[in-house]
């Protein structure tokens, strides 16, 4: 602000006598006026509120990302990453993990390898695009024994996709 204070437009705030006081609290806390408190906590909240919208863009194009891969894949692999997916969140609720040692734990148990069929985790690089992941993937599909399941977790958000 390139303005004095004194020049900028006053104005009067209505408020509760509870929240003068916790205002008052953490503007002596912050060595702030508490016109300056509550001036930084607006501009604070405004911030937050760009924040969250930013947030929220780039989880639609990541989301727009996979719905890309998702397309592009045979439906045998789409319905075993559901039923996957389904296990996986099961042993979330059931034991407390968290998403990456469910996963594990439920490969490293069996359950995802019927049949002792290999299992092959894949992390992809934070960033990778939609068409990278795919090659990668198709790539060790390629590669796998037929009976193998081949996971692979990404490198942006704690999601796993169970392939062939």
């Amino acid at each position: 602000m390139s303005s004095s204070r004194h020049q900028l437009p006053s104005y009067p705030l209505r408020m509760e006598e509870e929240l003068r006081e916790k205002i008052a609290a953490a503007a002596k806390a912050s060595g702030r006026s508490m016109n300056a408190e509550i001036v930084a906590r607006l501009e604070a909240a405004f911030r937050t509120n760009d924040l969250q919208k930013i947030n929220e863009e780039s989880f639609a194009a990541l989301a727009k990302e996979l719905a890309e891969i998702r397309g592009s894949l045979p439906e045998n692999m789409i319905q075993k990453n559901e039923a996957i997916s389904h296990l996986v969140h099961e042993g979330m609720v059931s034991t407390g993990l968290g998403f990456n040692d469910a996963l594990f734990l439920l490969a490293s148990k069996g359950l995802a390898s019927l049949n002792n069929a290999p299992v092959v985790i894949i992390q992809t690089a934070r960033g990778a695009t939609a068409g990278e992941v795919r090659d990668l993937i198709m790539e060790v599909n390629k590669n796998a024994e037929d009976d193998a399941h081949v996971f692979y977790l990404t490198g942006d958000i704690k999601e796993t996709k169970a392939m062939k």
